[in-house]
Parts: C-alpha cells; sequence; structure tokens
C-alpha cells in the first residue's frame, strides 16, 4: 500500500506568537478529519526553543494533539544554527540545545520503516558543526540508509539551492562541506525524496533523479524583501504519497482556517523586536 504523509514545518510556537498557534490548531483539525498515514514535522517548531526551553514544552503539547503517528527533526529555532562565522546572530548549535530537544520529542535523527519505504530523519544543524553528535550521526547514517528499500530523507534546511542557481551554503541551506559529503552518501542508497523546510517556500525539483521537496511554511510566510524567493512563498503543509514502486507524489495544501500570513505585512515580525 502507498505511504501517505502530511508534512508541516516552520511553525515557530511560542506563547509570542498567539497566531502561529492557531495556525498550528488548524493544521491538527485538518489532519483529524482526513487522516495520513504519518505526520512528519521537518523542523522550527518553536519560535525560539534554544534560548526560551518553554517554547520547547508548549510545542510538545501542541504535537501531541496530532491524532495519528508523528515524526519530527529539529530547526535552527529549536536546537540553534549551524556555526557561520564572526557575526552571526541568534544561537548556535551545542550539545546542551540537542538534549533539551531530545528530552520532549524523542531523537533528532531517527529511522523508521513504513510500508515499502524507509523514512531517515537527519539533524541538519549539527552538520558542519564538530559536536559530537555530527560524528554520531554520520555513522549512524552509513547504517540506517543500507537497505534495499526506497528511501525517503527528512531534514530541516535544504541541501542546496534549485539547479541553475548559485548561491553558497550558509543559514539557507546545509553548509558547503557538509552538503557535499551528505549528497554523495544519499546518491549511493536507494533515496528516492529529500525534503525540507526552513525557507519559508514551497518548490519541487530534481537533481540527479532524486526529488527534492521543499515544505511550506505553516506559520508566516516570508516579504520578498527578505532575500530571493526560489519556490512559493505560501503558507501551508505538503502532501507526500509514496508509492509502492518508489515514485514520489507531493502536493501543496492549505488546511481549512489557516491564514496566509506575511512577516512585516498583516503580521508583525517578532524577531524585529
Amino acid at each position: 500500500m502507498p505511504v501517505r504523509l502530511r508534512i508541516a514545518s516552520d511553525t515557530h510556537l511560542s506563547t509570542i506568537t498567539p497566531e502561529a498557534v492557531a495556525n498550528w490548531r488548524a493544521v491538527v483539525a485538518d489532519v483529524a478529519a482526513d487522516p495520513p498515514d504519518i505526520v512528519v514535522h521537518t523542523g522550527d517548531l518553536t519560535a525560539d526553543g534554544a534560548l526560551r526551553p518553554d517554547d520547547l514544552a508548549l510545542a510538545a503539547d501542541e504535537l501531541a494533539r496530532i491524532p495519528v503517528p508523528w515524526f519530527a527533526v529539529p530547526g535552527n529555532h529549536d536546537i540553534g544554527d549551524t556555526p557561520l562565522g564572526p557575526g552571526q546572530a541568534g544561537s548556535i548549535v551545542s550539545s546542551g540545545y540537542v538534549g533539551q530537544f531530545r528530552e520532549l520529542f524523542g531523537p533528532d535523527h531517527w529511522a523508521v520503516d513504513a510500508g515499502p519505504w524507509r523514512l531517515v530523519g537527519v539533524d541538519a544543524l549539527v552538520l558542519g558543526s564538530g559536536l559530537p553528535e555530527e560524528d554520531e550521526q554520520w555513522a549512524w547514517l552509513e547504517d540506517v540508509l543500507d537497505v534495499g528499500t526506497p528511501i525517503a530523507v527528512f531534514l530541516h534546511k535544504p541541501l542546496g539551492p534549485p539547479p541553475g542557481v548559485r548561491e553558497r551554503g550558509g543559514w539557507r541551506f546545509v553548509p558547503d562541506d557538509a552538503a557535499r559529503r551528505l549528497a554523495a552518501l544519499l546518491a549511493r542508497h536507494r533515496v528516492r525524496t529529500v525534503v525540507s523546510g526552513h525557507l519559508h517556500e514551497h518548490r519541487a525539483h530534481v537533481r540527479s533523479g532524486v526529488a527534492h521537496l521543499w515544505v511550506p511554511t505553516a506559520w508566516a510566510a516570508l516579504p520578498h524583501t527578505m532575500g530571493p524567493a526560489y519556490g512559493e512563498r505560501q503558507c501551508g503543509v505538503l502532501d507526500l504519497v509514496l508509492g509502492d514502486d518508489g515514485t514520489v507524489e507531493p502536493m501543496f495544501r492549505q488546511p481549512p482556517g489557516l491564514v496566509d500570513y506575511v512577516l512585516g505585512e498583516n503580521l508583525v515580525d517578532p524577531y524585529a523586536a
């Protein structure tokens, strides 16, 4: 039987973002009305879980509302960002932040078999960090990818820009060296799709026979003044059907009651305060 997934991302849940909580509950109600087999959250569950542990607790309570099995990987707003160099704003990923996430949501990287597929969650923020958790994850990946079934990989940051676009890794994508290493590892196995969030855009493109899917934000789209847009900036979730024959069928979905916010336009940006 095909595996039906609903993918949510970049919910930014917090007491300081009540509109994000309302949008999330619209997502949960839609899941209850039309249940998929599994829900996956591709990170930034919280507005700032690294520095506000209460955000993590609130997000854990909100994800517990999902009436089907669910899995989540962390985003930069949950455990801090990959070290990018001098002048970086915001929290930098640390073992302590990873530990906080694990206490409430379980492993930051995971693998689960669903029908004929293996679903693999990757912590994108430890890639290129030099933390012990990075070496642990690389070794683990070598094992869990070595299967004879088709594989879907989930992580917060995209591996890189779409074909034809030149932009180095950084805050938008997995750091270059780690992205090349991960792409080479995935190419040796039966990876059919790589699913990511972070950019608050939805897009589908193919690289080397692999479908790269960007999940929209369920909270608020970014204004076009915040960097180039490579996909559609619209709030929603992604429906994903993984076929018995290894096919990948994505479809954008906007749950009833979910408001299409844009930061700085019809919603005050809490990070600009």
